[in-house]
């Protein structure tokens, strides 16, 4: 396997309120991996319930890790590096937030050839 880029995505989403609020990365491409080496997230605004991050195919759904009662303004990451293959994506999960709270995630990595 050939690394051939580095992996770095932001997301960001204002919480309309919703019992659970997502931030999705695109999905991996056909012929690619992804090493993800750390995924972070933060709620600028107000404390909330939880945060998980997962990976998700189709509509399943595998969570790796979750914060409970998490704080305003404080980030949180994943430093536990991991392989995707081609038609996953991570999700970051957010419950508990209040309408109009500055959601924010990154995702930092590398690409590689299958």
């Amino acid at each position: 396997m050939k690394l051939i880029s580095p992996l770095f995505i932001p997301l960001s989403k204002d919480s309309d309120g919703s019992a659970n609020v997502d931030l999705v990365s695109p999905k991996v491409h056909q012929g690619l991996r992804w090493r993800v080496e750390l995924v972070s997230a933060e709620d600028e605004s107000s404390a909330f319930t939880y945060l998980r991050v997962g990976v998700r195919r189709g509509g399943f759904v595998n969570w790796l890790e979750e914060d409970k009662d998490p704080r305003a303004g404080t980030l949180y990451w994943m430093p536990d590096p991991f392989w995707l293959d081609e038609g996953y994506e991570v999700i970051i999960r957010f419950n508990g937030t209040t309408s109009g709270d500055d959601l924010k995630a990154t995702i930092v990595g590398s690409i590689a050839e299958r």
